[in-house]
């Protein structure tokens, strides 16, 4: 699911709370396909973080199953 499908979820107040380890993984993927197409280094730089961030919470839920 993409990350502005998300978004749009989670402003439709329809937001689940119950990702995977494996849905955060695929944030993280949409994140770095969005770096790789930034034309600003700053925006890649942001999105690159987000990636990294998600990855961090897959790490973190895995641990907890």
């Amino acid at each position: 699911m993409s990350l502005l499908l998300q978004e749009r979820r989670f402003l439709a107040g329809r937001w689940l709370g119950m990702e995977t380890p494996h849905d955060y993984r695929k944030f993280a993927e949409e994140c770095r396909r969005l770096a790789k197409e930034a034309q600003d280094g700053e925006h890649r730089r942001a999105l690159e973080q987000m990636a990294e961030a998600w990855l961090r919470l897959a790490r973190e839920a895995q641990q907890k199953d």
